[in-house]
């Protein structure tokens, strides 16, 4: 309908209403003045009425509240009251029918502020500030304290650990890792319970609508409820929590919050005892009687015992923590001692390894093991390598150390005997000649005699033994892979 233009066609007709008045005025007819008077004072009411219903009339479950300018008015009222819905923590959203027509109405015509406000207050009526439990975003239900909240949650902290603990034998305690939250919030007054109410109701107890003594569980009621609809800047969220606490009954219940049984999770803890070792440490003494690079073990050392006490932490059965609560220790572990050398080598020091003892041209005639029957010992394997070039080809020390033997002896003819310490040793024979005598200090590469044929041999060659502990070993696995001639 276009209210302008009827507007308009009436206010023509008043126009001509007026001037049939004033020229019955004129002519002085008192019947014809008091009849274009009422015709004019109908036309004048019907042009109020229609400017009346120019505009959108707001309604609450079918009864006007207030009327807006526009369409675009209303909409940005209820744009304004879910505003206010969510500054106010509003948990529940009014059921009531909120409409917007355009008809006739004398209510008054307000901003789009002023709707929303209206609004709020007509659909609030019911409504409360309550504590609201919740859980991962569900919610639990609503206390009318905030101490209250705390009894219930509480409660249901000892309901869920009591109930595990119950079921699981082996736990020692539980601890609760998703824990509930207790938030102001406006919701329906009858969704606000007394505590016992609440652990009835969210624990599937029977009777859960009525208290001990047969009274409604509805906490708070609608009647002066409005006062606490805006949220208060001086508010405290704690402010009721030196309350008197209120005495909640002791069930004994199943484990059971109904859809929060998926959502809950908790830690539980068992105590174990582990007889564990107690690593010995090492302690470096550094001393001038050992070369750099050597070291001595002066004391051993020894593991201790202890025995510990954990507290091992488990969700869903995963270990997740290991605490250790207590030790008692059974040995006290023994530190261990390591000398280390400072003094530096002098030249004729062994150096930890080998040169070739013949530097000219050489052939292996015999291997270490090999079965030399017929030759020097006979019937037995050989405990060297023989390396064999013309007689009076120079003999050199394989490493530093200290002559312990220069002389004959038997089938190996005149023979050399150096220690290198570490009980290792090597043995050179079948010498022509030797250039050092006991107690010699010779240093790696010293020339200490010739290649000869002395004792048992079958031609010029020498026999070159290396000894560790007293025991012959293969002399290659330590001697250079290369020869000489070939670096």
């Amino acid at each position: 309908m276009d209210f302008r233009a009827i507007l308009e066609k009436l206010n023509k007709k008043l126009n001509v209403a007026r001037s049939f008045v004033s020229k019955v005025m004129k002519k002085r007819h008192a019947r014809t003045i008091a009849a274009a008077s009422v015709i004019a004072i109908l036309f004048a009411s019907s042009a109020t009425i229609v400017s009346a219903s120019a505009s959108g009339v707001v309604y609450i479950d079918g009864e006007a509240v207030c009327k807006v300018e526009s369409q675009a008015e209303f909409d940005r009222a209820l744009a304004i009251l879910e505003k206010l819905h969510v500054e106010n923590g509003v948990s529940d959203r009014t059921d009531k029918k909120i409409t917007c027509s355009f008809t006739l109405s004398t209510v008054e015509k307000v901003s789009a502020s002023e709707c929303a406000d209206i609004l709020y207050k007509e659909c609030m009526r019911d409504y409360v500030r309550a504590y609201c439990i919740s859980m991962k975003g569900i919610e639990i239900g609503f206390c009318a304290t905030y101490s209250e909240a705390e009894q219930v949650v509480e409660h249901f902290r000892e309901h869920i650990i009591d109930s595990v603990l119950e079921n699981d034998s082996v736990a020692d305690f539980v601890e609760l890792t998703t824990d509930f939250s207790i938030d102001s919030k406006i919701c329906r007054s009858d969704r606000v319970k007394v505590p016992e109410t609440l652990c009835r109701t969210v624990l599937n107890i029977d009777d859960h609508d009525k208290t001990e003594d047969g009274e409604s569980s509805n906490r708070v009621t609608a009647s002066g409820a409005l006062d606490f609809l805006y949220v208060d800047k001086n508010f405290a969220f704690g402010m009721l929590k030196n309350e008197a606490e209120v005495e909640l009954p002791k069930f004994d219940f199943s484990f059971n919050l109904g859809q929060l049984n998926s959502s809950i999770e908790f830690k539980t803890c068992v105590i174990e005892t582990y007889s564990e070792i107690i690593p010995f440490e090492t302690i470096t003494v550094e001393t001038d009687e050992l070369y750099v690079g050597q070291s001595e073990i002066q004391v051993q050392g020894e593991n201790g015992i202890a025995d510990n006490e954990y507290e091992i932490a488990y969700i869903d059965g995963v270990e997740v923590s290991k605490t250790l609560i207590s030790s008692n220790v059974i040995s006290e572990p023994i530190a261990c001692v390591k000398l280390v050398g400072t003094k530096n080598y002098p030249s004729t020091a062994p150096t930890g390894s080998f040169m070739w003892p013949v530097l000219d041209r050489f052939v292996i005639t015999s291997g270490f093991g090999v079965n030399r029957e017929g030759l020097d010992d006979a019937g037995t394997y050989h405990k060297a390598i023989d390396i064999a070039a013309a007689r009076g080809t120079s003999l050199y020390a394989a490493d530093g150390g200290v002559v312990t033997f220069a002389s004959y002896s038997g089938t190996y003819g005149l023979i050399v005997k150096i220690t290198h310490e570490n009980g290792v040793e090597t043995r050179y024979a079948h010498m022509d000649r030797i250039d050092v005598k006991v107690g010699d200090r010779v240093y790696k590469g010293q020339m200490i005699g010739t290649m000869g044929i002395t004792g048992r041999v079958t031609g010029p060659h020498v026999h070159f033994e290396v000894r560790i502990n007293g025991n012959p070993v293969n002399p290659r696995n330590y001697l250079p892979s290369d020869k000489p001639w070939e670096n």
